[in-house]
């Protein structure tokens, strides 16, 4: 039995969902789902009755759960007694970062700098729309956001360093009768449904319906099951493997970038400055 396991087991418990545990805990789902596996195996118990649209604790599961608190309690309560002045003397580094960034390269540089920088940070990375991203910037919840948007898009009170140039692609089930052209436009699209990972309203108003999903998982199977498509950048959709799936640009074409966020009146020295040059030079390549 491992720690992580306590962990993965609450917060599947919190959110009756193993996709939105991952997201909470900024690892995967099929990672969460195999380790509570491992772990029922190890207790010859099941610890969740699951369905296809949430996961239910068991009359075990809530036994488990009640203990594991108690250990993960103790457990934080250890690390500040023997670690609390150092805590304090890090720098908190918070980032948001859009749904699907663990599938594309720049989020290996991202934990890449976390892992170099234990000794002066305690580094957080939650997943956000871009609204949720813009509220936590203004609330303080988040010193830096990473999203993408077009570039006129931009707000005047944040500060936005471009990471990656690219355009805006349609993905959509191979079935669907656009799936035969060599591109898309607004006219063609106005007349059906899709479902989004993020906020293109603005873009493909029309009849659609606006469907927040941030699992890329989740809403691959969504798009072959229902025969639909929705809208990704480039690398966003060269990540999704299905031969189900194609690619398909849209015209005219549609700049999309992503972009390093933060308050435009912010003073970020130090730790934070090194963030900014860190993400430019190395998430950019």
């Amino acid at each position: 039995m491992e720690i992580r396991q306590l962990q993965y087991v609450l917060e599947t418990a919190k959110y009756k969902n193993f996709t939105k545990a991952a997201e909470a805990l900024y690892t995967t789902q099929p990672n969460i789902s195999k380790q509570i596996s491992l772990l029922e195996e190890e207790l010859n118990t099941k610890l969740f009755f699951r369905s296809h649209h949430s996961v239910i604790l068991t009359k075990d599961g809530e036994v488990f759960c009640m203990h594991a608190r108690k250990v993960i309690d103790e457990l934080n309560a250890l690390l500040r007694a023997f670690d609390g002045d150092n805590q304090e003397k890090k720098s908190k580094l918070s980032i948001a970062v859009f749904p699907f960034f663990d599938r594309l390269p720049m989020s290996n540089v991202l934990r890449e700098f976390l892992i170099n920088h234990t000794d002066n940070i305690i580094g957080t990375v939650r997943t956000a729309d871009n609204f949720e991203a813009y509220r936590a910037l203004d609330s303080g919840d988040a010193h830096f956001a990473i999203i993408k948007l077009r570039p006129e898009d931009q707000l005047s009170h944040f500060s936005y360093r471009t990471l990656v140039e690219e355009k805006l692609m349609l993905i959509i089930d191979k079935s669907h009768e656009l799936a035969s052209k060599e591109f898309v436009t607004k006219e063609d699209l106005e007349k059906y449904h899709y479902s989004s990972g993020d906020n293109f309203m603005s873009l493909y108003s029309g009849n659609a319906v606006h469907r927040m999903i941030s699992s890329a998982d989740f809403l691959v199977h969504l798009l072959t099951d229902i025969g639909g498509f929705t809208f990704m950048t480039e690398s966003a959709g060269e990540t999704v493997n299905n031969d189900d799936l194609k690619l398909i640009p849209l015209e005219p074409p549609v700049d999309y970038f992503t972009y390093l966020v933060y308050p435009a009146d912010a003073s970020y020295k130090g730790i934070y400055q090194d963030f900014i040059d860190y993400a430019q030079e190395k998430m950019a390549q």
